[in-house]
């Protein structure tokens, strides 16, 4: 109404630079929303694929049947222990174990019943050890006890509990008629074992335990 036109066109140039600027922004907001939407999704897919693969590398080192470690898991911690050992470490020993006449047990009673009695052995195992101690199935029904800081004595009265556990275990609730017994051989660690000789030579002790048919 005035007429001031170049005073209304600054004006309406300022207004259009500072939408063009408001507009600019938002769009730029936009494209970080969307870039920290991916990237939190990329998150969570890494902590999903990480947490599928922990889980997986843990199933890779159990025995599905009775829950204990695998001969995978054994093998390596062994190895440790024997080079920790020979650097002055904590003494260790090693069991075996294995089912008085497993096959026995299979052909009278089942093979349903036989996995029953290597989850019932993995249970007593879990109960009957101490927190350094380390239970494994290596294949069948032999498993393996590889006992940390201990003496020889030690790990031989801890086998005998071991065996006293299984002798008061009610294994008739399975099938009737069922008795259990474990054949045990202990050896100590010596300076120059390695995982092969020290579980070789538990094997010989275990079957000199062995009961005759």
């Amino acid at each position: 109404a005035i007429g001031d036109h170049e005073t209304a066109l600054r004006a309406l140039r300022r207004h259009m630079q500072v939408t063009r600027e408001i507009l600019r922004l938002r769009s730029e907001n936009r494209v970080r929303v969307e870039r920290w939407r991916e990237s939190l999704k990329q998150r969570e897919q890494m902590d999903t694929l990480s947490a599928e693969a922990s889980s997986f590398r843990e199933l890779s080192l159990l025995d599905p049947l009775t829950g204990l470690a695998n001969r995978r898991a054994l093998e390596p911690l062994l190895h440790d222990a024997l080079v920790d050992m020979r650097d002055g470490g904590r003494p260790i020993a090693l069991a075996l174990l294995d089912i008085d006449q497993f096959k026995r047990v299979n052909d009278r009673h089942s093979h349903m019943v036989g996995d029953a009695v290597l989850r019932k052995l993995g249970e007593l195992l879990r109960h009957s050890l101490r927190s350094s101690d380390f239970a494994a199935r290596i294949g069948g029904d032999e498993l393996v006890v590889l006992f940390g800081d201990a003496s020889p004595e030690e790990a031989r009265a801890a086998c005998d509990r071991i065996q006293q556990a299984v002798a008061a275990c009610d294994w008739s609730s399975l099938s009737a008629g069922l008795e259990v017994t474990l054949s045990i051989g202990v050896a100590a660690a010596q300076a120059d074992d390695s995982v092969e000789t020290l579980m070789r030579r538990a094997d010989r002790l275990m079957y000199g335990q062995k009961p005759e048919d």
